[in-house]
């Protein structure tokens, strides 16, 4: 080119410059995803930012030792990865030899009136899939299948028929892929410096096409969730806040405190240690079933439940896998 005009260099280096264009933007979305930030969108490039926060966050959650419990230290990679797989293998482990069926008291919950029950057994159809997809958060850490929402909210043209019909499979009962319900459990510690495992919180991360899945019941129930759930649960229902629990509970010691006489008042505070990690299927079954949910709705609710295997990431590296027999994610 020094000698004179070459289009074919012109042009070989036109595509060279975009093809590393596109592996730089490519290697900027690899870090972003890693940092677990959102400061992309104010403008900051691949600098070192992302890669610090990286670091940062990495070095936090990692977790050099544990101590089991009978009080004995572990310090190896692989000591510590065993000891913490036997422990939440044995929580998500059914102890009991056999259940004993629990008598739900009659008419506890309110009944569905003709209009409910036939929303609910209305067959999911494929825009309620589709919805669930774009209304996840596209970026969140990926489960066993390696992908995050974005993937398929942005080729949603290409694979978004071979999706609705995966899902709309499972929700009619007609099969439940080998796989499917794969999970990764992240531990996250819920102090600085845990010493135990029980100090760790763990976080399911599951498959795009399950959570599709899951969202998609999700949406059905939630105009009854309102009625099915008693009021002095606050959470996890739609126009509830769980500080409502919080200004109610001060009201109520704070009238103990006045109170004068002859006759008190007691407060009990009741730790439920990883309740819903020992909830029983079955009792789950019976509750449902009590509530007068479709039958077809309660059976795929528990397989999305029961027909599942867990991976635990210590430090970023998977442990042996292992099948619960209680709990819920």
């Amino acid at each position: 080119m020094a000698q004179g005009p070459n289009r074919f260099l012109v042009k070989l280096e036109a595509c060279l410059r975009g093809e590393l264009d596109e592996a730089l933007n490519q290697i900027e979305l690899f870090w972003y995803q890693k940092s677990r930030t959102k400061a992309i969108r104010d403008g900051d490039r691949n600098t070192c930012y992302y890669h610090l926060s990286t670091i940062i966050k990495r070095r936090i959650n990692r977790i050099e030792t544990l101590q089991d419990t009978n009080g004995e230290w572990f310090s190896e990679s692989t000591g510590i990865k065993d000891m913490v797989r036997e422990f939440f293998k044995k929580l998500y482990t059914d102890e009991a030899s056999a259940y004993t069926p629990f008598t739900i008291p009659a008419n506890r919950f309110p009944r569905l009136n003709n209009d409910e029950v036939d929303q609910l057994s209305k067959p999911f159809p494929g825009s309620e899939i589709k919805r669930a997809i774009f209304d996840m958060n596209a970026f969140k850490a990926p489960g066993p299948d390696g992908y995050q929402a974005l993937f398929f909210q942005k080729h949603w043209n290409t694979i978004g028929n071979q999706l609705i019909q995966l899902a709309l499979d499972t929700l009619e009962g007609r099969e439940f892929p080998e796989g499917l319900n794969e999970t990764f459990l992240v531990l996250i510690p819920k102090i600085d410096n845990p010493q135990c495992a029980t100090q760790l919180r763990p976080i399911g991360l599951c498959n795009v096409a399950y959570k599709a899945i899951t969202k998609a019941i999700v949406t059905r129930l939630k105009p009854i969730l309102d009625k099915l759930v008693a009021p002095t649960q606050s959470s996890f229902v739609p126009g509830r806040q769980i500080s409502n629990n919080i200004i109610i509970v001060q009201e109520m010691l704070h009238s103990m405190r006045q109170k004068k006489g002859s006759t008190g008042h007691m407060a009990i505070k009741i730790d439920l240690e990883k309740s819903y990690d020992r909830l029983r299927w079955p009792f789950i079954r019976e509750t449902l079933l009590e509530a007068i949910l479709p039958q077809k709705l309660v059976d795929v609710s528990l397989n999305c439940i029961s027909l599942t295997s867990f991976n635990i990431l210590w430090n970023g590296e998977k442990t042996e896998d292992f099948t619960p027999s209680r709990g819920v994610r």
